[in-house]
């Protein structure tokens, strides 16, 4: 049950960071309501997908092992888009 509080911490972790750094580049331009979605949804399947078959390894009580892969892509998802986010923090927040 430990693993899946971390599992589902780690997923939002990365939908917060990918949705953030996207919404932050989207501001600053004229169709910032468009930009969003079509830069969000291609940059979120990724970690959608990992947690769809997360999900699935852990109801079947599958081992680590079976979904190890799944929960790196999601870890990494999570630093790419959380540094992304913190070096174009000045740049983005600029008026």
């Amino acid at each position: 049950i430990i693993s899946f509080f971390i599992f589902i911490i780690i997923t939002d972790w990365a939908i917060a960071a990918i949705g953030v750094s996207v919404t932050g580049i989207g501001m600053h331009t004229r169709m910032g309501e468009v930009l969003t979605p079509i830069l969000l949804y291609p940059l979120l399947s990724p970690v959608l997908i990992s947690a769809i078959q997360i999900m699935d390894e852990m109801l079947k009580g599958n081992n680590y092992i079976n979904y190890s892969i799944w929960l790196m892509i999601i870890i990494n998802f999570s630093i790419i888009f959380s540094i992304v986010g913190y070096l174009t923090f000045e740049t983005i927040t600029d008026e």
